[in-house]
């Protein structure tokens, strides 16, 4: 995530989880200031794979979707980005019930989340 932000872009974390549990897990694993904004699985009436929380985001960033990329690791990451008209790029590992994410279809899987500057730098 530092290479992300030092190279400018914007972060924001969207999960399913609660807030009650989302804020003190990122605030323990010292990443917590590093997202503009947090979206819990209750933060709306709706969450992933409805795409409201990743548009209720790109609202707040002030970002077209179709600019905006996920980083997720579950077919419900996949569903909700794809509807919210976001890129989507999956980790090889997580929360995915042991089914391999390729099969849903992201539009990159990673192994470790330092692959992910070189993509975004080929990509541009």
């Amino acid at each position: 995530m530092d290479g992300l932000k030092a190279a400018g872009y914007k972060l924001g974390c969207v999960t399913n989880k609660a807030a009650q549990f989302t804020e003190p897990l990122l605030k323990d694993l010292g990443v917590y200031d590093d997202f503009s904004i947090v979206i819990s699985g209750d933060t709306l009436a709706e969450k992933k794979p409805d795409p409201a929380p990743l548009l209720h985001a790109a609202e707040f960033f002030g970002c077209d979707p179709g600019n905006a990329l996920m980083i997720g690791d579950s077919v419900s990451d996949v569903a909700a980005a794809r509807a919210a008209g976001f890129q989507i790029v999956c980790m090889s590992y997580g929360y995915n019930h042991g089914v391999d994410i390729r099969e849903a279809g992201p539009d990159a899987v990673l192994d470790s989340m330092d692959e992910i500057i070189p993509l975004l730098e080929n990509a541009g």
